[in-house]
């Protein structure tokens, strides 16, 4: 009896942009597209040229810091630079944001992180940029319903908790982890099944310890 009640009042929750539950899929709007990074060149000149990055928070969450990498080609080098920190190794490039920089609001813009290039033969913007490990062009709106995990049980129990299990779900955009609940009642997050859930009872000589 201890069991199934406990079956009974543990569902899980997908944390993706939106929710769903085992019982019940919510639909959920388009919740962040990430961090934008965007290119631009500003003059030009003999051997050099200048352009820089425009960092724009697309997301629903403000941003406290972000890492743009991006590539460049043997002929082209970063000579000089402003508003970010810029390292290299070889033709990799990193800018990190700088310390004075105040957290971006959902919807806020970073002042332009500006470059002076050298280069010789023709002007090559730079390639394979990513930001915070993101594609510099954003993110896929998350549109899409996550599918309902599904086949909820207990696949292990010993003292002190109880092992849940269930089917993993899928999203277009990728399933971040799910909310385990005990009826209305968050007791944990986990990334993936299985989890180890504390028992809120106490232990009976009829249930195995």
């Amino acid at each position: 009896m201890r069991r199934a009640s406990l079956r009974a009042a543990l569902t899980a929750a997908l944390m993706v942009g939106g929710m769903a539950t085992f019982t019940t899929p919510a639909a959920h709007a388009a919740d962040n597209t990430g961090l934008v990074a965007s290119f631009g060149i500003t003059s030009t000149w003999g051997t050099g040229f200048e352009g820089g990055y425009t960092v724009t928070n697309n997301s629903t969450h403000t941003v406290t810091s972000w890492t743009i990498t991006f590539t460049l080609p043997t002929t082209e080098a970063v000579t000089g630079s402003w508003n970010g920190t810029v390292t290299h190794s070889g033709t990799q490039y990193t800018i990190t944001s700088p310390t004075w920089e105040a957290p971006l609001a959902p919807g806020d813009s970073a002042p332009v992180v500006g470059m002076d290039f050298g280069y010789s033969g023709s002007v090559v913007a730079p390639s394979a940029c990513l930001i915070n490990n993101g594609p510099c062009a954003g993110v896929p709106a998350d549109t899409v319903a996550p599918s309902t995990p599904s086949g909820l049980s207990v696949r292990a129990s010993g003292p002190g908790s109880v092992a849940l299990g269930w089917n993993a779900s899928t999203d277009n955009v990728g399933v971040v982890g799910y909310r385990v609940y005990e009826g209305s009642d968050v007791i944990g997050t986990t990334s993936a099944s299985p989890y180890a859930a504390p028992p809120s009872w106490p232990c009976w000589p009829c249930w195995p310890c």
